[in-house]
């Protein structure tokens, strides 16, 4: 699953490398507040611990584009032996 939002505000969706939503989505980071936290896979505390896996998790600085959204799903996750 990979979700993209472009500075326009169009926000879309893709599964299994296929488009499958986009709108627009409004707001921007102007009043972002530095203190807040990402979690993946749990919640912030760590008291309910997530039994599932993660595969080519990256935060850009941009929107992907459908082509680069294909590419990062046809390569697939890495796998170590």
């Amino acid at each position: 699953m990979v979700y993209t939002r472009g500075a326009s505000g169009v926000a879309r969706i893709y599964v299994d490398g296929v488009e499958r939503v986009s709108g627009v989505v409004g707001g921007d980071f102007s009043n972002w507040d530095e203190s807040h936290r990402l979690a993946l896979g749990n919640e912030l505390t760590g008291d309910r611990p997530w039994l599932g896996e993660l595969h080519l998790v990256a935060i850009y600085d941009r929107a992907l584009s459908q082509a680069e959204v294909s590419q990062n799903f046809e390569a697939g996750p890495v796998t170590t032996p």
